[in-house]
């Protein structure tokens, strides 16, 4: 999985969606990968918490993210 994310990473792919049971383990992958770059950076989004930087708390969310349609 991580050389996958790396080169899509590297290709400068703007979104990665990723569906995986293991969320935790996926999201500290794409970021150790980014982290690579310094001037990337890497959001999650969920359906109850809308889009948030990751590393940020998850209880704050960016305007009109919790409803993808209008974001």
């Amino acid at each position: 999985m991580k050389e996958e994310l790396s080169i899509l990473i590297r290709a400068q792919y703007p979104l990665i969606y990723l569906v995986t049971p293991e969320e935790e383990r996926a999201e500290q992958a794409v970021a150790a990968i980014a982290q690579m770059q310094p001037e990337r950076k890497v959001f999650i989004w969920t359906t109850t918490r809308g889009t948030v930087e990751y590393g940020q708390p998850r209880s704050s969310t960016q305007h009109s993210t919790s409803h993808p349609e209008m974001a």
